[in-house]
């Protein structure tokens, strides 16, 4: 009882009890496997030649997977783990986030890339994320996470922006399983991205922006989750298409509005949802303001 009249911010900072801290110990060291094992794959595939054997559009996506893990997941995860072993209970989310984006990405290397020499290095990185993930979260501190839950101003625009991210995914991706499996015809779009998105994404997203519009801490929590990998993979998918188009000379993605929409909503709510509890934020009014800016279209007036 006297445990949870501590303050938020307090109690935040406050040392795992005894019996967590060999838990924490496990998933800290594990979160600095998982770096090494990230740097490797990340380096190696951007200067190993010959590395991927898939075709060339395919081989453009691990490029950019790689340098993006390589100059922003990665210095990302060493700090939230740095400042998480300080209790920093923020950070200690965005780690969590970061580990989503680990199991992620990989599991694309792991399940759609052909195979290769580091297969048995995806296969630790998909693993090993999921299970770092797994004791990080049997390790939180759910009072701190329901007060933060309950703290926040405005939850609306945030569970808004989760089930914007799932509808069009569903609606999209669905529609083209539906129809690959009526014709008999094999869909153009590989497999392993339906298969990742349909059970990951979408009802992560879904469950995220309806919980936490009740305001469930699981609400809050899968919302940090699914707001950082927004926010690391629609710089993934920026980037992709801007390399595609501007190195390789292909064609312009019309989903590109898209993704720059995901990547920036998806920072901003990073930072709303991480914020110091009771210190003072824009007002949903304000927030939808600033992505409707962000996203109209300059208008020049000709003379």
């Amino acid at each position: 009882m006297e445990d949870l009249q501590i303050p938020v911010k307090q109690r935040a900072n406050k040392p795992f009890p005894q019996s967590s801290r060999a838990a924490e110990s496990w998933s800290s060291g594990l979160v600095v496997l998982l770096i090494v094992l990230a740097l490797t794959a990340s380096v190696g595939g951007l200067f190993w030649e010959g590395l991927y054997r898939d075709s060339e559009k395919i081989q453009a996506a691990w490029f950019v997977n790689d340098l993006v893990t390589l100059i922003v997941v990665l210095p990302l995860m060493l700090g939230a783990w740095w400042r998480a072993r300080r209790q920093r209970f923020a950070a200690g989310l965005l780690l969590n986030g970061l580990l989503v984006y680990l199991f992620y990405n990989y599991a694309f290397y792991l399940f759609g890339a052909v195979f290769n020499t580091f297969f048995l290095l995806y296969i630790l990185l998909v693993a090993g994320s999921f299970y770092a993930l797994a004791l990080r979260l049997l390790n939180m501190d759910w009072t701190v996470l329901r007060q933060r839950t309950q703290q926040l101003p405005n939850v609306g625009w945030v569970s808004a922006f989760m089930v914007f991210i799932a509808l069009p995914l569903l609606l999209a991706e669905g529609g083209m399983v539906l129809q690959a499996t009526l014709s008999g015809k094999v869909p153009e779009t590989p497999s392993v991205i339906f298969a990742l998105d349909l059970t990951i994404v979408v009802p992560a997203s879904l469950l995220a922006g309806l919980l936490l519009w009740r305001r469930n801490t699981w609400g809050y929590l899968l919302a940090v989750l699914m707001s950082v990998k927004a926010l690391t993979y629609g710089i993934v998918l920026t980037v992709m298409t801007v390399y595609i188009l501007y190195i390789l000379g292909g064609e312009m993605d019309p989903l590109l509005p898209f993704y720059l929409f995901v990547m920036l909503a998806g920072g901003l709510s990073v930072v709303y949802l991480l914020r110091e509890p009771g210190k003072p934020w824009m007002s949903a009014h304000k927030v939808a303001r600033t992505l409707q800016r962000i996203t109209k279209p300059h208008i020049t007036n000709e003379t």
